[in-house]
């Protein structure tokens, strides 16, 4: 079976609410992610797309609604059995967040270590493999300050899929790569998922490189969906707001300021410096 046309879903948020301090970041946010597919997390700045990942992790609570990972809510959870979820989960941060006095095989080993007793020859071939997959078995000797940003993201991929996770979620992992570096990024990220019969979350506002590894996209703004949809239906769609994000595009429902008083209100407050 093609599982990237599965619809079982193995995440769902229902009726999410979230705040920091009196500040709502969701609010009712729906969606599902399907086993062994690829789904984009997509959105403006500020928007909610990192937090929605530790709500996933279970390091953030919801004020409100539930999300379930593998028939499990997360926020539920007894301490030990959000531990055993999470050796099941992978990540890979926007910052890499390689340990920097490790050089690239120790990095890579530390969560088998951490978090298994296999004996340290199976160790030394399970991390060569994953090093091989993201085309660095070479550079297993090299120290992090050694590694430009795409090895550095690559490395951080291979660490992310040490344990075999059944899914791996991507904190915008394309910031800040050079055109060759993003290309490789891309392309291991769907041919790892389909290869090792994973699932993906990929938070990014990277539209081009979304919708060329994404099965299905989510919009998000306002703490809720925006739109929906495959990448053929979010390029194609007349909505107002998704054209802007998709496109671009500086004008539209989007406003560039953030809510303020007037101008000239401001500048004539009494308790101003």
């Amino acid at each position: 079976m093609d599982r990237r046309n599965s619809t079982e879903p193995l995440v769902t948020v229902r009726d999410l609410a979230f705040y920091r301090d009196e500040r709502p970041i969701f609010q009712d946010l729906n969606l599902t992610v399907a086993k062994g597919s690829v789904t984009a997390i997509m959105g403006g700045s500020g928007s909610g797309k990192t937090t929605l990942l530790s709500l996933i992790g279970g390091r953030l609570v919801p004020a409100r609604g539930a999300v379930t990972v593998a028939g499990e809510v997360v926020a539920s959870l007894p301490r030990k059995l959000l531990f055993a979820l999470r050796r099941r989960m992978g990540m890979l941060f926007q910052s890499s967040a390689l340990l920097t006095d490790l050089d690239v095989y120790e990095n890579v080993a530390f969560p088998m270590r951490e978090h298994t007793r296999l004996p340290e020859a199976l160790i030394h071939d399970l991390v060569l493999m994953k090093l091989e997959m993201v085309g660095l078995r070479g550079a297993r000797g090299l120290f992090p300050a050694e590694l430009s940003g795409g090895m550095l993201r690559r490395v951080a991929l291979a660490r992310a899929i040490a344990l075999d996770p059944m899914m791996v979620m991507y904190d915008e992992p394309f910031t800040g790569l050079d055109p060759i570096s993003m290309g490789v990024i891309v392309k291991l990220i769907r041919e790892l998922n389909d290869a090792l019969g994973m699932t993906s979350i990929v938070v990014t506002h990277d539209v081009d490189e979304a919708c060329t590894i994404a099965d299905y996209i989510y919009l998000i703004g306002e703490g809720r969906v925006i739109a929906e949809g495959t990448p053929a239906d979010m390029k194609k769609t007349d909505a107002p707001e998704v054209r802007q994000f998709m496109g671009g595009l500086p004008d539209g429902p989007v406003a560039f300021h953030y809510p303020a008083p007037r101008y000239f209100d401001d500048l004539l407050r009494a308790d101003r410096p």
